[in-house]
């Protein structure tokens, strides 16, 4: 949890022989503690796909844990992060449903605990606090499109979103980007269906959002103007090469328990699970204990390719990377599994 009290575990078995189920679990602890909550612990039929618990956001007040069963469905589905939304009471270990399996497949909440969500055609902004909900028609939509990919600003004001025209069909597929504040109001097209298909990975800040295209090359995005900056190409690696790449760092620069900056995974949509972006900033590697949170730099990469990249990416000091670190201690963050660097 962000203020350290919570440790959230999650489990997937899929039987080696052929079945038509699989077991999935959440296991939610006090760290300083002898509570356990489990509000999922059971074998499940296979579908088209299946789902595994996702965390979706945490109370400010360190009440709440709000969850999905979030599908891993067959073909072609870009957007798909949520099934359902619900809401663990970390004082009692009590479950309420506040969205029914089945009614989004794509589901995103600001940093101030609003929560947005598409219903077929339809964009909700929802209150899980006081259960009001802002309904938005998106009278853009046709038969052969995919909504999703639902990004909210800093200040949780406004989101944006992607829309996938003629989705994995090519040389048709194009994507556009729209914007909508956080009462409903003000659909703004951002981007028109372009064949570069752009994605929306972060809000640089509450007017400017990074955004990334088919073949990796990020962009800077003026939301009020609607001006691209060319920001510099992404490399991206499997989660595999990753681990195996942040091994070998850890091993070269010693110290247990020690994850490079250079490997944080940074999670775009469900249909890039399982990949992570590797990062370099300015052609130097820095490190952090995930124990300590404590953060070490250790001078020039000894990548090539990191090195080459990096000269395009804009330096940070190294007060900023070590606070950004400390906020990527938590695993949830990560994407990766810390016990394979223990």
């Amino acid at each position: 949890s962000p203020d350290g009290t919570w440790t959230v575990a999650g489990l997937t078995a899929i039987p080696t022989q052929i079945g038509d189920q699989y077991y999935t679990e959440m296991r939610v602890s006090q760290v300083a503690g002898d509570l356990t909550w489990t509000p999922i612990a059971a074998w499940q039929p296979f579908g088209l796909g299946y789902t595994t618990p996702r965390i979706v956001h945490w109370s400010a007040d360190g009440r709440y844990l709000y969850y999905t069963n979030a599908p891993h469905p067959d073909g072609c589905g870009l957007f798909v992060n949520a099934s359902d939304l619900q809401r663990l009471d970390l004082t009692d270990g009590t479950v309420q449903e506040l969205l029914p399996p089945n009614a989004t497949w794509v589901l995103a909440a600001a940093p101030d605990g609003t929560i947005a969500y598409i219903d077929q055609t339809t964009l909700v902004i929802y209150n899980p606090n006081d259960d009001t909900r802002r309904e938005v028609i998106l009278d853009f939509a046709q038969s052969n499109m995919q909504l999703g990919n639902l990004v909210w600003s800093p200040d949780s004001q406004q989101l944006v979103l992607t829309v996938a025209y003629d989705p994995c069909l090519l040389p048709d597929w194009r994507n556009a980007l729209y914007t909508v504040d956080r009462q409903g109001d003000g659909l703004h097209m951002l981007v028109p269906p372009d064949e570069r298909r752009f994605q929306s990975i972060a809000w640089l800040d509450n007017t400017n959002l990074l955004l990334i295209d088919f073949d990796n090359q990020q962009w800077a995005l003026a939301v009020s103007t609607g001006d691209l900056q060319e920001q510099g190409t992404i490399v991206i690696a499997s989660i595999e090469e990753a681990i195996a790449a942040a091994q070998r760092f850890v091993e070269q620069v010693g110290g247990d328990n020690t994850l490079p900056i250079s490997f944080v995974s940074i999670r775009i949509t469900p249909y890039r699970t399982g990949r992570v972006y590797q990062l370099a900033s300015a052609a130097q590697v820095f490190a952090v204990n995930v124990n300590s949170g404590a953060v070490v730099e250790y001078g020039p990469s000894t990548s090539a390719r990191s090195a080459e990249i990096a000269t395009t990416l804009p330096r940070k000091p190294v007060d900023e990377l070590a606070a950004i670190a400390r906020q990527l201690v938590d695993a949830q963050t990560l994407g990766i599994d810390l016990d394979r660097f223990t």
